[in-house]
């Protein structure tokens, strides 16, 4: 009797309601049709049900219900039918993509061959090291076996190396994979990650025969920032130039998706060469308008904040109408009461007082809404961010 409870319960429509010596069985107009009764007197109950049942439509229904079941599957036959597909041809991409990755990460050491496993997981009692090409299945065997007593894996190092391996931008360095002399993994577990994760080989060097204390040691040195990389590159004011570039990269991306943003430093080197002139323009510009040099700052703000934003603002608007923002910005000559401007220097002054704790991005924001005002001629006393879900959208005059 469970059973056939069951069976008319999963048709649509058809409801079976628990009561205490068996079910009541319900049709889909909500009339209550028949009881089922867990310990039925009469050996043909199953029977007399169903011809109760039946009598209310509900062969039918199954029969529409099991025909719709049956389509249903066959439409999930077919979706994994059309995804295996696009899978293989995905990998078919990537087996080509590969060829080029290599040769283009390898550079002078295009021809290495991939690691001989014997090599790799074999008994070192010494240091040694090699370079090869890192597949995904000896990394994948690598963190299965060999990675037990690492440190916790970091997100974001892992999204930078798989973007670097997607967009070809893997190099052969220095940094490595190494390897305990009792072959447990000390160093480069992100890096592997990175790699099982695209599914694309990629060239490392592979230290082995490590000793295990080593782990407690490496990784203290300084982290190599996006204004060291300016600065060797040669780029003006690096510090502000590299976070004025992530500012204005990050501002082409939904909102909802600048809290774990990151470029790689190479990257924000390559979006600072599409413009340099522009970017370099944008920190002058900026720190000339909150006045960086003098010891009392009329616009408490940051200079990248300030770049950024200006940045942003002249892709869209004549160059005399923004000269002309930041001039009554910088010096706060003939501000009219209500003026978006006056507004914003109140805003940064009541920040630096200890007034009003900041969200992250609303300096940024504060910018963009005084230009906005400005330029629309409001009349704004009070500079709020209302939704901090979005993020305002720059207003552009010709």
């Amino acid at each position: 009797m469970r059973a056939l409870a069951t069976r008319i319960g999963k048709v649509p429509g058809w409801r079976v309601e628990k009561i205490a010596d068996g079910f009541k069985v319900y049709a889909p107009s909500g009339a209550f049709i028949t009881p089922i009764h867990l310990t039925p007197s009469d050996t043909g109950a199953d029977d007399k049900v169903l011809r109760i049942v039946d009598a209310n439509g509900f062969q039918a229904d199954e029969e529409r219900f099991i025909a719709e079941e049956r389509r249903a599957r066959q439409r999930r036959t077919e979706e994994e039918r059309t995804k295996a597909i696009a899978a293989a041809d995905r990998l078919a991409k990537t087996a080509k993509a590969q060829v080029s990755s290599r040769a283009r990460a390898a550079g002078p050491f295009a021809a290495i061959e991939e690691f001989d496993a014997k090599w790799l997981f074999g008994n070192h009692s010494i240091p040694d090291v090699r370079a090869g090409i890192m597949t995904p299945a000896l990394a994948q065997k690598l963190l299965d076996g060999h990675n037990t007593e690492n440190r916790p894996l970091k997100n974001a190092s892992i999204k930078t190396v798989t973007r670097a391996l997607q967009t070809e931008r893997w190099l052969l360095t220095h940094e490595a994979v190494a390897l305990s002399t009792d072959r447990f993994l000390l160093d480069g577990q992100n890096r592997l990650v990175g790699i099982v994760n695209t599914g694309i080989p990629a060239p490392v060097f592979v230290f082995v025969g490590m000793d295990p204390r080593t782990k407690f040691v490496v990784g203290q040195q300084s982290v190599r920032t996006a204004a060291d990389a300016f600065s060797m590159a040669g780029i003006p004011d690096p510090n502000n130039a590299a976070a004025c570039v992530r500012t204005v990269t990050m501002f082409d991306k939904p909102f909802i998706a600048w809290h774990g943003f990151r470029m790689s430093n190479d990257e924000v080197i390559d979006a600072y060469r599409e413009d340099p002139d522009g970017f370099a323009r944008a920190v002058r510009d900026a720190a000339n308008t909150i006045g960086q040099s003098r010891k009392i700052k009329r616009v408490r703000c940051s200079v990248s904040t300030m770049a950024a934003a200006i940045y942003l603002i002249r892709k869209g608007n004549t160059r005399k109408l923004v000269d002309e923002f930041l001039e009554g910005l910088r010096t706060g000559a003939n501000l009219r009461e209500g003026d978006p401007r006056s507004s914003l220097v109140d805003w940064f002054t009541w920040v630096a007082v200890g007034k009003h704790p900041t969200a992250r991005y609303e300096p940024f924001a504060m910018v963009v809404l005084a230009w906005n005002g400005w330029v629309q001629g409001d009349q704004v006393r009070n500079l709020k961010w209302r939704n901090r879900h979005e993020f305002p959208v720059i207003t552009t005059r010709r």
